[in-house]
């Protein structure tokens, strides 16, 4: 399967297939907006000390379907990448 270079991330992760429909829709845009303004400080950064803007919200189980405000966190840019990335490189370790 070829990728158009938009739907690869800056960190070389590939989104699961389906995903890039669901998160340019107005049902995730709503939900990404109430976990920001709920949560309007970076979760990773704010637990060691450090108060960055959040950017982003990152489904804690990678399944981008659930939803659950439980599996949701908000973060910065520079820590969702760092996650995403970690995971894209165990994926890749352990193919």
């Amino acid at each position: 399967m070829i990728l158009k270079p938009s739907t690869v991330h800056r960190n070389g992760a590939t989104p699961p297939p389906g995903s890039q429909k669901f998160y340019n829709s107005s049902r995730w845009q709503k939900i990404r907006g109430a976990v920001r303004r709920e949560q309007p400080v970076c979760q990773r950064c704010l637990k060691d000390n450090r108060v960055t803007p959040s950017q982003s919200v990152h489904h804690r189980d990678n399944d981008f379907n659930n939803n659950d405000t439980a599996n949701l966190e908000a973060l910065c840019n520079e820590c969702h990448f760092s996650i995403s990335g970690a995971e894209h490189n165990l994926k890749k370790r352990n193919r």
